[in-house]
């Protein structure tokens, strides 16, 4: 083991414990003009940046749309005209809500491919699919998250295994060194000690089809290699 000082993260004030635990250090000032060294832990510092990436590519999408066009002034009506309503949109079905033709399309490939859902939630602009597996060395779950008018959906396992306290830090190097193996994917700890595994995909109604297919094969590779080598690390002495 490396010589490493303990140190308590500003944000959320756990401690930080090993050089993998540790997201960045920042210098800042006192109310009273004193330099201070601040330490930030590796959870709340991967939050922090997915914030500001998230800010950065809303201010993006708002910078990219195009100015309204303006309205035109309708002349007013000569006196005894009848204006003229159409009434023909009060027999147009409403839209099911927040049903793009992206999760359309994504419900058309789990029935062609025969995979169920064993839950599907929403929440706000997000339609969440729950969905199950039994691999070759344990059983997950896979969430696949859509947000509306967004050509991008998060795939995640949320708890493929619960890190012990005393592991936390020879995992969070194994899932480092795993990082570096693989493209596309990323392996981190939570907030509540569980491992995760997170893909984002770029897709359209055309591309979901074999971005599904893709995801569920890559997902089950990694959980059969990755499984195996962090309960190693969980039961060893």
């Amino acid at each position: 083991m490396s010589d490493f000082t303990v140190r308590t993260c500003a944000r959320c004030h756990r401690q930080i414990r090993c050089e993998a635990e540790l997201g960045r250090v920042e210098e800042t000032r006192s109310a009273l003009g004193f330099k201070k060294t601040v330490y930030i832990c590796a959870d709340c510092a991967g939050k922090e940046h997915a914030q500001e990436q998230e800010k950065k590519a809303e201010d993006m999408r708002q910078a990219q749309q195009p100015a309204p066009a303006p309205q035109q002034e309708r002349p007013a009506p000569a006196p005894g005209d009848t204006p003229q309503i159409d009434f023909n949109w009060l027999d147009q079905p409403a839209p099911a809500a927040g049903e793009s033709d992206t999760v359309r399309a994504f419900r058309e490939v789990l029935t062609k491919v025969g995979l169920k859902v064993a839950g599907e939630q929403r929440h706000g602009e997000d339609t969440v699919f729950f969905l199950n597996f039994s691999g070759d060395v344990t059983q997950y779950q896979m969430v696949f998250n859509f947000r509306d008018h967004d050509r991008t959906f998060a795939i995640l396992v949320p708890h493929l295994v619960r890190v012990p306290i005393d592991k936390r830090c020879e995992i969070l190097e194994k899932l480092n060194e795993m990082n570096r193996d693989y493209r596309f994917i990323r392996m981190f700890v939570n907030s509540e000690d569980d491992v995760m595994i997170q893909i984002d995909r770029e897709i359209t109604s055309e591309s979901v089809g074999s971005a599904t297919v893709g995801a569920v094969a890559i997902v089950g590779r990694v959980v059969s290699k990755v499984y195996p080598e962090l309960m190693r690390i969980i039961w060893s002495e």
